[in-house]
């Protein structure tokens, strides 16, 4: 035998070993993440979605101070006619939170289907296999649309005053849960980018390239290009919130390939940094350019701080071991039991926003009339009692439903 037949022969045994290797390193891996549910994960999620509640209960009021018309002059928001700096570093800092939130969520999906995706991609049948896992995914964020948007349309029916669903007007169930479409979006893309994302040899280098593009053109439209009114389906500061959404996708994937359960150490104490520098960054805002700036700096999902928060949350969830769901069976399945209803929550408060929106801005009138702390409190304990109500509804309506479809896809039920 020559030599350079024997090197190809050596050759194409060491890549078979690679191969091998791959494939048991992937088996084990994918078993764990089958096997194993973070409790802090799960805990993160629900703190995640309980901050999207506080930031839609008092977005009407933050909408107000930057469309300013007098109408809070007087009130403990702007006691002197125009908005306190408490007022804005507190409002500042909710807008951030809710991006925070919808950051969280987006990054924990990532977390558990993009891996999965990647390391998938090189067994005989991927696409088989991620067609029907797509497919019932899909089903599920359909169902709890139609489901509510159903019940929506029956409730405008009777009581118009309740929902903004309307069969004339479509923007309920387009623009006013375009989060859950690129949500959507993800997930059908998830295989593709996933079997592209394997194959990429420098995936750090690139991840960080991304990232810097990315914010650096969240940080011009937020501070020189915001538009006036809603942007089209197909504006270009349109698309970079999903593209943003979509960073924070890739990113819950890498960090679920690089860092283990109770591995990590430094996460909570980067939160509490990223969470530190957000709030100096608002007082500083609201100090220098009132509400404008303040404004800029949490505008939609284009925050860095926002990103920030969410990616060190996500390793400081991960600083808990992967048998903490076990050690404490009861609180998992408190926490398993309200972060299952979470896409429901998202639908359900956009379609009845009318409705709960006036109920909140009546109840906070009245807190703001005891001052700024009262107004926070109140405001903060109605977000959570309206989460609840809804998690409770949710779990007694859209998930005895979503538990039917998915015995659909029976033997097809990946970790989400």
């Amino acid at each position: 035998m020559s030599s350079r037949t024997s090197i190809e022969v050596h050759s194409q045994q060491k890549r078979t070993q690679l191969f091998t290797h791959f494939l048991g390193e992937a088996a084990r891996t994918l078993t764990m993440r089958a096997n194993t549910r973070l409790l802090s994960i799960e805990a993160l999620r629900v703190i995640a979605i309980l901050c999207i509640a506080i930031f839609h209960s008092f977005l009407p009021w933050f909408e107000s101070m930057v469309d300013w018309d007098g109408f809070l002059a007087g009130t403990a928001l702007a006691p002197n006619g125009r908005a306190s700096l408490q007022a804005l570093v507190f409002m500042g800092s909710i807008n951030q939170l809710g991006a925070w939130g919808n950051h969280v969520f987006i990054m924990i999906s990532g977390f558990f289907l993009l891996p999965r995706a990647a390391e998938t991609s090189v067994l005989p049948g991927y696409w088989h296999m991620q067609v029907r896992v797509t497919a019932r995914r899909i089903a599920i964020i359909l169902t709890t649309v139609v489901l509510y948007g159903l019940i929506a349309l029956i409730a405008h029916h009777f009581a118009p005053e309740i929902t903004n669903a309307e069969l004339d007007d479509w923007y309920w169930i387009s623009f006013g849960i375009q989060f859950v479409w690129v949500y959507l979006a993800l997930v059908v893309l998830c295989p593709f980018i996933g079997w592209l994302w394997w194959r990429v040899r420098k995936q750090n280098q690139l991840l960080a390239a991304l990232l810097i593009v990315v914010y650096a053109l969240n940080f011009y439209i937020a501070f020189f290009s915001q538009g006036t009114g809603e942007p089209g389906v197909l504006d270009w500061r349109k698309l970079m919130s999903a593209v943003s959404y979509g960073m924070s996708f890739l990113v819950g994937g890498w960090i679920a390939q690089h860092v283990r359960p109770g591995s990590c150490c430094y996460g909570c104490h980067a939160f509490v940094l990223a969470l530190i520098g957000m709030i100096v960054a608002e007082f500083i805002a609201g100090s220098l350019g009132g509400i404008d700036s303040v404004n800029s700096l949490s505008y939609r999902s284009t925050s860095i701080f926002a990103f920030a928060m969410a990616v060190s949350a996500l390793l400081c969830a991960l600083a808990q071991p992967a048998d903490s769901a076990t050690r404490h069976p009861r609180l998992a399945r408190v926490l398993a039991f309200a972060s299952a209803g979470t896409l429901g929550f998202y639908v359900l408060q956009a379609f009845f926003s009318t409705g709960w929106h006036t109920a909140a801005d009546t109840i906070l009138m009245w807190a703001l009339g005891f001052g700024l702390a009262p107004f926070i409190v109140i405001g903060s304990l109605f977000s959570l009692l309206f989460y609840l109500a809804i998690i409770l509804l949710d779990a007694c309506i859209d998930q005895v439903v979503v538990r039917r479809v998915s015995k659909l896809f029976v033997g097809h039920k990946p970790a989400e």
